[in-house]
């Protein structure tokens, strides 16, 4: 009844269009019925000839849809996809619908005398491509590479549309095909914009919520800069102060890059790309500190590395801790990194230390060179006691307890601050761990002692100072510090 109102085709294809876009094909949700129906009533219309000319209008943006539609609409299994693409319509089968939405795309494309794509899509089984789960991105790419070879003047259009899709809408669930479809296109249309509109959508994208779309975007910018890379510079710098782990990782990757093919353009931002750097070394991302920890091996590497000093001197200890993490990968990136920071220092002991990755040795020659970085030293260690590794929480506490060593006479508040420091990590841990952590307390409690006899102190004010050291310890741990303390004031009364 609809269909023989005059002028009606032009209208409820524009709101089967906006159906369409509305949600994947069965998506449980209030409307996710209506994308199907929309298809349906598609399909009914579609087998009317006599409406080919006003459907023809419409062509560009029912391709796309029903082309997104079908690569959203669910992982379908090998059988199903042989269901689909072999079996005729039946209403009853679980695949019916995306069935429906194929003999759409098929008439559609026939609609617009586009019948040589159709047999170019069935002998290349681009069908099984476009639904299966693992291959619907490659059959998007194969579609685009088909159409830009057996319609060129269409396949420009249908870009054109992405284009201003990509960049005036937020596509949410078609993000990401939409994407795939349009850099295939752009490379394989060879397409030479003058307002730089697809550099615009690259980097508009590539700070997606998605990332695929991230992923594509970085990739589009990569050819796009094909031969100057380091005028990207500035956008890797910005992208790397971004709170989204994954926006990070794509800068860096773009960063590995641009010191492969010109080391030598990123002198000027050496310092700033230090920090940025640096300041991912702790980040919950395994994929993010080693690859952080790999590129800040490589400025150290790059021609005015001396401008670096002083952020190499505030790394050494995050690099040493980072050498005790239990991911083998990250460790070996923190131990490359400061094998070159301790050559670039010219400390050639540390150097050696650092190529036998012998830890212990490692962290006397940091104690001994700490000289006025102490109090940064004892932050950065309190930083590492919370760290989810336990390898680093020990590595950590054993560092604390070397400093406070080499402090005990020349700053003891700097000792009572370490001591601090430990007591506030005692308690939830595991048990190794906490017996490590009363250990570095008890030696603790033996230098305060030992500097207070040295200062002539009674054995009163002795024990006093040596049970106050160990304050908040469980009722055993403070009788077996009374014990020693007691053994340490009796030997010390008999010398």
């Amino acid at each position: 009844m609809a269909l023989s109102s005059a002028g009606v085709v032009p209208w409820m294809m524009q709101e089967l269009l906006q159906l369409l876009e509305m949600a994947p094909l069965g998506q449980e949700t209030e409307t996710g019925t209506l994308p199907l129906a929309a298809a349906m009533a598609l399909h009914k219309i579609m087998q009317h000839s006599q409406y080919g000319p006003q459907v023809r209008l419409f062509f560009l943006e029912l391709f796309m849809a029903l082309i997104f539609q079908l690569v959203s609409s669910g992982s379908l299994e090998p059988p199903e996809v042989t269901a689909v693409t072999e079996d005729p319509i039946c209403p009853s089968a679980p695949t019916s619908a995306i069935r429906i939405l194929v003999e759409v795309v098929h008439k559609l494309l026939q609609c617009a005398d586009l019948d040589h794509l159709v047999h170019a899509m069935d002998s290349h089984k681009l069908w099984e491509q476009l639904l299966g789960a693992a291959t619907w991105q490659d059959g998007l790419r194969s579609l685009a590479r088909l159409m830009a070879r057996e319609c060129r003047d269409q396949s420009v259009h249908i870009f054109s549309h992405l284009q201003k899709l990509l960049w005036y809408h937020q596509l949410q669930w078609r993000e990401v095909p939409a994407m795939v479809l349009y850099t295939e296109l752009h490379r394989s249309l060879e397409i030479q914009e003058q307002n730089g509109r697809a550099e615009k959508i690259f980097r508009k994208h590539i700070c997606s919520e998605r990332p695929e779309s991230q992923e594509l975007a970085l990739c589009g910018l990569r050819s796009l800069y094909a031969g100057r890379m380091q005028l990207l510079l500035p956008d890797v710098l910005t992208w790397l102060q971004d709170t989204r782990a994954d926006v990070k990782l794509q800068a860096m990757q773009l960063l590995h890059d641009i010191m492969a093919h010109c080391p030598g353009h990123v002198q000027d931002a050496l310092s700033q790309l230090a920090v940025r750097l640096t300041s991912c070394f702790n980040e919950e991302n395994t994929e993010l500190r080693w690859l952080s920890m790999e590129l800040f091996a490589q400025l150290l590497a790059a021609p005015g590395r001396r401008q670096l000093l002083q952020q190499v001197e505030m790394n050494l200890l995050p690099l040493f801790f980072h050498m005790n993490e239990e991911i083998p990968r990250v460790a070996q990136a923190a131990q490359e990194a400061l094998t070159r920071a301790a050559e670039l220092l010219r400390w050639q002991q540390l150097q050696h230390l650092v190529s036998t990755a012998d830890m212990w040795k490692i962290a006397e020659c940091l104690v001994q060179k700490a000289g006025s970085a102490v109090q940064q030293y004892v932050q950065q260690s309190v930083r590492h006691l919370h760290s989810p590794q336990a390898s680093m929480q020990e590595a950590a506490v054993c560092f604390l307890g070397l400093l406070g060593r080499q402090l005990r006479s020349e700053n003891p508040q700097k000792v009572q601050d370490i001591r601090n420091a430990l007591q506030s990590v005692k308690e939830d841990r595991e048990l190794a761990m906490r017996c490590l952590v009363l250990q570095m307390l008890l030696n603790l409690c033996v230098m305060v002692l030992s500097v207070t006899t040295m200062i002539g102190g009674d054995w009163v004010s002795i024990m006093y100072n040596g049970i106050m050291a160990c304050g908040g310890l469980s009722f055993l741990g403070t009788l077996v510090c009374i014990y020693f303390i007691i053994v340490f004031v009796c030997k010390n009364c008999i010398l």
